[in-house]
């Protein structure tokens, strides 16, 4: 199970002091010093640190130091996630599961549910909103993000098709990222009819160079705005 969980009280941490004693030769340093330094008696560098399950602060060695930040990411990544799956009903029981079915960590585990949550979800905003999370989470775990950015902006487009005669068109619109490729800068100021884009799909753009996320070629953050009519 996981090793972090209540461990902070009413969003307070209290950090005790153990003695200050080298974690190397057990040298008595008498005070502990506020940053990294170098035992006086053996000369190895020690550090101050604590951990998500344990939180006194204390003297360790560069190992152990090292072992505290992999654990403070861990514990980091686990409330990440339970933030995001939170916005669909799922949290840290959900993560455990996949954990124990095989997912390798917390990205494949909230991936795993995501991708089974928009086969059963209706509401568009919530897919879209899911799809966009995958994007990011494919690439962290090395699937292909495109077709989770595809079906993105068919939620969006879905979602303009709702609104009736309100919306009857939409025009694609650059995002403001930096060194735009060419196939984006074409696309941008083009006006569709929302049936016609259903059928023809032009975002994400197809042959998008630029450089997103992850530093993934073809990240198109190219996006759509509503057309309103004109009322005389």
């Amino acid at each position: 199970m996981w090793p972090f969980k209540n461990v902070i009280s009413n969003n307070k941490i209290t950090l005790d002091v153990i003695p200050s004693l080298c974690p190397y030769c057990g040298y008595d340093l008498k005070t502990i010093p506020q940053r990294k330094k170098k035992c006086p008696s053996c000369t190895q560098p020690f550090y101050i640190k604590y951990t998500p399950n344990n939180h006194t602060k204390r003297l360790m060695t560069e190992k152990q130091a090292k072992d505290a930040e992999d654990q403070w990411n861990l514990f980091n990544l686990r409330q990440s996630s339970i933030s995001t799956l939170s916005i669909f009903g799922y949290g840290d029981n959900e993560i455990e599961k996949e954990i124990f079915l095989g997912a390798k960590n917390d990205n494949e585990a909230v991936f795993h549910i995501l991708t089974r949550f928009t086969i059963f979800e209706k509401g568009l905003s919530k897919l879209k909103m899911a799809f966009l999370i995958l994007v990011k989470l494919a690439i962290d775990t090395g699937k292909p993000f495109l077709p989770f950015k595809l079906a993105a902006q068919y939620c969006e487009l879905l979602h303009y098709k709702t609104t009736g005669d309100v919306v009857k068109n939409i025009e694609i619109v650059i995002s403001n990222q930096k060194n735009i490729c060419i196939e984006c800068q074409n696309n941008n100021g083009k006006i569709y009819d929302i049936d016609d884009a259903l059928k023809l799909m032009p975002l994400p753009c197809s042959k998008c160079t630029c450089i997103g996320y992850g530093g993934q070629i073809g990240f198109c953050d190219c996006y759509y705005i509503a057309v309103l009519p004109k009322y005389e």
